[in-house]
């Protein structure tokens, strides 16, 4: 019986041979749009959810009341934050493309180690508590002035390995030119990471006055200049609405 539904089924669209394949190439192309279309989603919806305080991270944003938007804030707000905000566990700072410059592996200029990186920022020693980027080696400490870490794509561009932890590499950008000890190397960000950097040099290493080359305006601890992406780790349990109001009356 069911033999012979498919058979008069069959014969049916073979008697109609242009609707048939207009109807199968429609479908065809709905199901493709919606394969896509959930792949879409499923990339946006995972996006940053591989760090594990990921319901606690919020990048701070401001409004001008006309659609405009804000992500760069003075860095000095970090620790006013900080200290005001009791909700707010951590602050992290990143400048994200700020540093981009050469950079030179110490004792080894001849070695053809040269090379220029666009992707260089300026972070806290925090940031790796924050978000959970897999070091592959050495120790994040990004605290000390003049230390850096590096993703293994970096890594082996400079040297061939990844095992590169306590090396020094020159970097020579806006700032000038100041060596930098590796303290660790870190695993490429997966690609739903809104965060994808190559090279994280310690913020604090701005603090003085002789690595900023003269541009006093990238003070670490300046409330005048916003160019710095923030970011805000919450305790647990904390209300993100009533940090936001706090963080909006404080600013």
């Amino acid at each position: 019986m069911i033999k012979n539904y498919f058979t008069v089924a069959f014969r049916s669209l073979w008697r109609n041979k242009t609707f048939t394949a207009i109807n199968i190439t429609g479908l065809a192309i709905g199901l493709a749009v919606f394969l896509l279309i959930f792949q879409y989603i499923s990339f946006e919806w995972s996006a940053n959810r591989f760090h594990q305080n990921y319901d606690r991270l919020y990048r701070m944003t401001a409004s001008n009341g006309k659609g405009d938007q804000e992500y760069n804030f003075a860095p000095g707000l970090a620790s006013a934050i900080t200290e005001k905000i009791p909700s707010v566990e951590s602050f992290v700072r990143l400048t994200d493309d700020l540093g981009s410059g050469v950079m030179t592996v110490t004792g080894n200029e001849k070695s053809g180690n040269v090379f220029r990186e666009e992707h260089i920022a300026y972070t806290d020693g925090n940031f790796f508590s924050a978000f959970s980027f897999s070091i592959i080696d050495g120790t994040p400490d990004l605290d000390k002035p003049q230390m850096m870490a590096i993703s293994e794509n970096t890594s082996i561009k400079l040297f061939g390995t990844t095992k590169t932890a306590g090396r020094v590499v020159k970097v020579s950008n806006q700032f000038g030119n100041t060596d930098y000890t590796i303290s660790a190397v870190f695993a490429t960000p997966p690609a739903q990471s809104d965060i994808k950097p190559e090279v994280l040099l310690s913020f604090n290493t701005l603090a003085t006055a002789a690595n900023r080359n003269e541009n006093d305006w990238a003070d670490p601890a300046t409330l005048e200049n916003g160019f710095v992406s923030s970011y805000i780790q919450l305790k647990k349990d904390a209300k993100p609405g009533e940090a936001a109001a706090g963080i909006t009356q404080l600013v």
